[in-house]
């Protein structure tokens, strides 16, 4: 495969910024920058229908227009780098534009996309801001930011209204109670998502996202994703009744084995229990066509051909013979005795490896081990490194890794063959070996069979094929997958040699399949919780090197609430989330919570603080008293996922509190924090909350614990100021003060307890009027 060199795409320019704009950012001071100078590669065959200039020209307007930044080239400087590619996912041709703008206080990046046929904006984003910005909060709600994004278009894409849902959704779904902390109440981009839509029926995946910053209100974003194709007629469509009954015909569910996670979720956490649990397997696609019946896989057609490969039953039945001795130390092996193992190991793969460096973590990887890192490099070029981690402990290999992304830049720049020479089934049988050499006695315990299917990706802009080969050897144990627990090897296919080698196996005994559920009840607890819609899908052709698709009209499944839970266990039938924690069980259910707050006298505050995932309307309502345990994780998701407890090194002491309790890590983060004290006292989590002792919180969040703590300056102009616990009187008093918690008409009533509904208002000017400004 031969590539050349066709378009310079580096320019310099500069901008000016006009003093009024609907959607734009304040004025910014440009300094001039140096240019870098680059080329862009292209296959000989690609003719673009635009040149560069008028690309340049199209993107200039758009700049212009959606953000009211003027690119002046030749004027004082920002990198800007223009890319033509020939085919990018399903959009074809295309032309990318990169901007880039730093210096001392600000910051300035835009992406841009264009279809080189039709000129279309395809997508366009800023991101800016200033090094030393501080103070920032979430100010708008996604209603106010669904207005905001209505507004734009009716001015930039006003031929598209009428084929828009009315009901903007917002996407991607990911700040919902329960899940992962998101930015808590810092700024965060809306992805306001408008539907396409065709007399009722909506087009999956189509439609266009704006992107709105939930802390100035400004739009940052847009992305349109449309389809031309001829639209199928609706005549002969089936039932959604027989639609149903296709789909669960087609519908099977898999047994899994699955963590269940006290943590966040997150790869390195200790798995401590396992779950058997049913999963719906889509093997012959999830879709219904809406004439035949028959189901649709709309990715399928987008694969080159899958070929499977696994070793024969007689070498299945030598692994069970195959064991490797156990070593169980009570000290953790030495620097020395790391770099023999190291050596041993590195001398299979590796011809004339050189020991570089070693490092000693003592708490690194899954399940918090202890680890020797050693570093490495091949032959006589720098850029050949690599690193190989033994477990002090046990003196397994946990991984080594062993990339050169320095040669596989060269490649490109120098216009070099991409050739092979290492085939798929060969690094098979390499892979099956190397795991003979390094595990062999997890041979007879992990999935054997494995599959492949070409893929591609873009180096430097050039669609290549993918220069690796990857094998997933998950654990296996009564005939069931735990794909948690795995052996991960790949290969270079240039070179032939080993790329990395990554080994998960937690030391824990996998639960019996007994006493389950059939796989129809799992079928029918999943169906109650869907419908069947019509849809319009794209179906692209099944070669991998064409773009021709088509759509098709299909049945969908879509939940009947916000949410569609896929894992189901195996036991008891409750749905799981993705920690393999049980869904709780609502006390109210929700249709609107814009109908819940409406006229409420904090509206704007809770809006927020629901829209932010932070407070929980589905299990509290507004007046009721929230335990003290509740409260720790409101305050701590409000910080958001700037905090993180694998960083904290600490035990709480509380003589109530385990490693097992849902509310463990929040409570963690809030003695690190310290916003409570880490005593060895109950810590007494289902107690509620005093309006004295939540102010103590809230300012020790805004670490002016000191400055409270100061005597004879503090009073309230309130009539029961000496009812207020003395070692409180300075918490309360700036939690006064600054409007974080007031008084109630004549009288502070610190001891009376606090509702949800004060509780997210609090923390909301806790955030606005205290953290921030004082700091």
């Amino acid at each position: 495969m031969k590539y050349k060199k066709a378009l310079s795409g580096l320019l310099v320019a500069g901008m000016v910024f006009s003093n009024a704009s609907a959607f734009a950012a304040d004025e910014m001071m440009v300094k001039e920058s140096k240019a870098i100078g680059g080329s862009q590669i292209i296959s000989e065959e690609s003719q673009p229908n635009l040149s560069q200039e008028e690309a340049e020209g199209i993107f200039k307007s758009h700049i212009k227009d959606f953000y009211n930044i003027n690119i002046d080239e030749g004027k004082e400087g920002m990198h800007i780098s223009i890319h033509f590619r020939e085919e990018f996912h399903m959009n074809g041709a295309t032309w990318q534009l990169n901007l880039h703008h730093n210096d001392q206080d600000k910051y300035l990046n835009i992406y841009a996309m264009i279809k080189d046929e039709t000129k279309e904006l395809l997508s366009i984003r800023k991101h800016e801001g200033s090094h030393r910005q501080t103070g920032q909060i979430t100010k708008f709600t996604f209603e106010e930011a669904e207005n905001i994004a209505l507004k734009f278009l009716k001015k930039y894409k006003t031929d598209a209204l009428s084929q828009l849902s009315s009901k903007a959704q917002q996407q991607p779904m990911y700040y919902y109670y329960g899940l992962d902390r998101g930015p808590g109440l810092h700024p965060r981009e809306y992805y306001v998502f408008f539907e396409r839509e065709e007399e009722g029926i909506s087009f999956m995946n189509e439609g266009i996202t704006i992107g709105v910053n939930s802390g100035t209100g400004e739009v940052v974003s847009y992305e349109y994703r449309w389809s031309n194709e001829e639209l199928p007629a609706k005549n002969d469509v089936i039932t959604p009744e027989a639609a149903q009954k296709s789909f669960v015909e087609a519908l099977d569910f898999n047994l899994q084995y699955v963590p269940i996670y006290n943590k966040g979720g997150y790869y390195g956490e200790p798995i401590e229990e396992v779950k058997l649990v049913y999963s719906p397997n889509f093997a012959d696609g999830h879709l219904v066509d809406a004439t035949d019946g028959k189901m649709i896989n709309p990715y399928q057609n987008q694969m080159a051909e899958t070929k499977t490969i696994d070793v024969s039953d007689a070498e299945k039945k030598s692994f069970e013979a195959m064991t490797k001795e156990k070593v169980e130390r009570e000290k953790e092996i030495n620097k020395e005795e790391a770099v023999k193992i190291a050596k041993e190991v590195l001398g299979k793969f590796y011809e004339d490896f050189k020991i570089q460096s070693t490092n000693y973590y003592s708490n690194r990887g899954h399940n918090s081990q202890k680890n020797w890192q050693i570093e490495f490099t091949t032959g006589e070029d720098l850029y050949n490194r690599g690193n190989i981690s033994i477990n002090a402990m046990t003196e397994e290999v946990m991984d080594i890794n062993n990339y050169n992304w320095a040669r596989r830049e060269m490649m490109m720049m120098n216009q070099e063959d991409f050739t092979a020479v290492l085939e798929w089934e060969d690094a098979y049988k390499e892979a099956i070996e190397i795991i003979k050499e390094i595990y062999p006695d997890r041979l007879k315990d992990v999935e054997t069979e494995q599959r492949y299917a070409e893929s591609y990706f873009y180096m430097n802009d050039v669609k290549m094929p993918n220069p690796e080969y990857h094998f997933s050897f998950n654990r296996k144990e009564n005939d069931i997958a735990f794909l948690q627990n795995n052996i991960l090897v790949s290969f270079d296919r240039t070179t032939g040699q080993l790329q990395s080698l990554n080994y998960r196996w937690d030391d824990i005994e996998l639960p019996k399949p007994e006493g389950l559920m059939s796989k129809e009840e799992a079928v029918d607890l999943y169906l109650e919780q869907t419908d069947m819609e019509l849809a319009y899908v794209v179906i692209p052709e099944r070669k991998i090197e064409e773009t021709e698709s088509e759509t098709v009209l299909v049945y969908r499944s879509t939940p009947k609430r916000d949410f569609m839970y896929y894992s189901i266990d195996a036991k008891n039938g409750k749905f799981l989330d993705y920690r393999g924690k049980e869904i709780k069980e609502e006390k109210q259910q929700l249709d609107s919570v814009g109908d819940l707050l409406k006229g409420h006298w904090a509206e704007r505050e809770l809006t927020i603080m629901h829209d932010s995932g932070i407070i929980d309307l589905q299990n509290y309502s507004l007046k009721e008293s929230v335990p003290k345990k509740e409260i720790i994780r409101m305050i701590i998701k409000s910080i958001g996922y700037y905090m993180d407890s694998r960083d904290v090194e600490l035990e709480l002491k509380f003589t109530d509190i385990s490693k097992e309790d849902p509310y463990y890590e929040e409570i963690k983060l809030a003695v690190q924090q310290g916003i409570i004290e880490n005593e060895a006292v109950a810590f007494k989590g289902e107690d509620p909350v005093t309006r004295e002792e939540l102010a103590v919180m809230l300012v020790k969040m805004a670490k002016l614990d000191k400055l409270a703590k100061v005597e004879e300056i503090y009073t309230l102009p309130v009539q029961d100021v000496d009812c207020i616990t003395p070692d409180y009187l300075g918490y309360t008093a700036l939690a006064y003060g600054f409007d974080v918690i007031k008084g109630d008409g004549e009288k502070y009533n610190p001891k009376a307890v606090v509702t949800l509904e004060q509780v997210a208002v609090a923390i909301y000017r806790n955030f606005k009027n205290l953290l921030y400004i004082i700091r």
